[in-house]
């Protein structure tokens, strides 16, 4: 709170004041044309519903199948066997 027995922040405000009573009004901003025509507005927001309306899928949570489809615990533990039966012979 501003000290009322203080004369220089009484005098101060009124020189506040007083600039702002002498100072001519700002003019407010002139409205500008539109940058983008109709046509394009009508495009984006054609897109834009388009997008809304479907919706891209989802791709599940983890890296995709190498094959038809996912395997097994069974199937990847045979192949894993398989790989180092194979591996194995190929050594002999």
């Amino acid at each position: 709170m501003k000290d009322p027995r203080d004369p220089g922040t009484i005098d101060g405000f009124a020189d506040l004041l007083e600039s702002l009573e002498n100072e001519p009004p700002k003019e407010a901003p002139k409205m500008t044309q539109p940058q983008f025509s109709p046509e394009l507005i009508a495009l984006a927001v054609a897109q834009i519903e388009a997008s809304i309306r479907n919706p891209k899928p989802k791709r599940g949570a983890g890296r995709p199948p190498k094959g038809e489809r996912a395997q097994t615990p069974a199937e990847k533990q045979k192949a894993y066997r398989d790989r180092q039966r194979a591996a194995r012979d190929a050594a002999k």
